[in-house]
């Protein structure tokens, strides 16, 4: 984690609608197309490290990574060997990206909500400090984080962080958090896209894309920290 490959354009979408030949086709497409990284979520379907690993297999110079692995899914230990094997076959094309999720999914998967911010803080930790018996290999840590307290635990500990569905402000805010922290952790902004020429029918998508973060609070705070309120 002493060096970090910065991103210069990635693509991050689901892999669960996709196909297997169609999502290693897909991945081939984005790296013909020059840029730089995909990453995978960790959602329903498709487990990221496995899909990561056939991504990176079938791909020459693209960088693949996690955004997010769910740290509840599995332990510490496990992820860094994880992520030391695909940087040590991939010749560090691998980056590794992880999140606390939410309590709705963490509950689902039959886990106990746990303190987010501890939590991370002593994952990350584990992850650094793993023993393990792999060839030490340098794979970029990035974590999702949006408030101050999680880039808190994210400054002294990460390469970087995530940012997701906030706008141009947020990310100049994030930036100046961590540097006030002396913190040399980059700032990968997230933006959702569409490609949809009838804008009546561009916002019924977003509105479907978005509706399930429309249900958890900590992004209604994010929001309205920027200045939006219930209208929009």
């Amino acid at each position: 984690m002493d060096s970090i490959v910065n991103p210069k354009l990635g693509v991050l979408f689901n892999t669960d609608r996709l196909s297997g030949p169609d999502l290693i086709d897909y991945a081939k497409r984005i790296e013909g197309a020059g840029i730089d990284s995909v990453w995978l979520a960790e959602l329903f379907g498709r487990e990221p490290v496995v899909a990561a690993a056939t991504l990176l297999a079938h791909t020459d110079v693209l960088s693949v990574g996690t955004a997010i692995a769910n740290i509840y899914a599995r332990d510490a230990t496990a992820t860094a060997a994880a992520a030391a094997t695909l940087a040590e076959v991939s010749n560090n094309r691998f980056q590794l990206g992880l999140g606390v999720s939410n309590r709705g999914l963490i509950e689902m998967r039959g886990h106990t909500w746990e303190p987010p911010v501890e939590l991370l803080s002593t994952y990350l930790d584990q992850v650094r400090d793993a023993k393990i018996d792999v060839p030490p290999h340098n794979y970029p840590v990035w974590v999702a984080a949006h408030g101050p307290k999680m880039l808190g635990a994210a400054s002294s500990r990460a390469d970087g962080v995530f940012t997701y569905l906030m706008n141009s402000a947020h990310t100049a805010r994030t930036a100046a958090t961590l540097e006030g922290l002396d913190s040399t952790a980059a700032v990968s902004p997230t933006m959702m896209c569409l490609r949809c020429q009838d804008p009546i029918e561009a916002r019924r998508l977003a509105r479907k894309a978005i509706a399930f973060y429309m249900t958890l609070d900590y992004y209604h705070r994010a929001w309205r920290s920027l200045g939006f309120d219930d209208t929009d």
